[in-house]
């Protein structure tokens, strides 16, 4: 009886450490795939781009992944933002943060109104792509604008 016991133990540990590395591979991977999704949009737009001020200081595609850093806002103050990527005829969505930006301010001498305007945006979007066209579409209030750059 106790050497059926000791047996029946080692199954179950052998079995919960095979669960345990499947978990350990599985959870990672899947918050990792949730998180690096390429998602397929539009971009749009109602007003004119005649009201916004924009700068890229950064467009890069390199091993594999695209960066894209700069600032853009709406001249009567800043808006949210999001960037968009159009790659070789298929746009996309690019995870996009709100950088603080004060030297953007401080250069158009406008107080703090602009401290806001910066972004970070960033996907694995995988090797091959010919040509990139960013879009960034900032919406202040009921007015959506779209400025586009090509990454060179």
């Amino acid at each position: 009886m106790k050497h059926a016991n000791n047996l029946l133990n080692r199954k179950i540990s052998k079995f919960l450490f095979f669960v345990g590395i499947t978990l350990s591979f599985a959870i990672p991977f899947t918050l990792y795939s949730s998180l690096n999704r390429i998602i397929y949009h539009v971009p749009e737009y109602n007003s004119p781009n005649n009201n916004v001020i924009y700068a890229i200081d950064e467009c890069s595609y390199k091993n594999g992944e695209l960066k894209v850093f700069g600032w853009a806002t709406p001249v009567d103050g800043y808006g949210s933002v999001l960037v968009f990527a159009n790659l070789d005829g298929k746009t996309i969505s690019l995870r996009t943060s709100v950088m603080d930006r004060p030297d953007v301010s401080k250069e158009f001498k406008k107080g703090d109104q602009y401290n806001r305007a910066g972004f970070k945006s960033s996907l694995k979007i995988g090797k091959g792509i010919e040509k990139i066209i960013i879009s960034i579409q900032i919406t202040r209030k009921d007015k959506t604008y779209v400025v586009q750059h090509e990454c060179k």
